[in-house]
């Protein structure tokens, strides 16, 4: 695995972060007004759990982050879905 330095602010090269630190920054910081940083952590908190036992995410089928690890690990046909997903899309990147 080779380690690389990425720019902050950079979603051409860390798009899936970028995406995600903007869908919580968005969603559960930004509305509110704390009164000091326990509020803040208790959101934050709040705002990881959410992410990913309920909300869904339109590149895993609009199912939650945890749930589609669960149906990943048990059901041998979504898992061979998705990895077919995978492979056409890695082609068209391809060519």
């Amino acid at each position: 695995m080779k380690q690389e330095y990425i720019e902050k602010s950079t979603p051409k090269d860390n798009g899936d972060i970028e995406s995600f630190h903007g869908s919580i920054k968005a969603d559960y910081i930004w509305p509110y007004e704390y009164e000091d940083y326990e509020e803040v952590e208790t959101s934050i908190k709040e705002a990881y759990k959410d992410y990913n036992t309920v909300r869904p995410h339109s590149t895993i089928g609009y199912l939650p982050s945890k749930e589609f690890k669960r149906r990943w690990e048990e059901d041998e046909k979504f898992r061979e879905k998705y990895e077919e997903k995978i492979n056409r899309k890695m082609m068209i990147s391809v060519s």
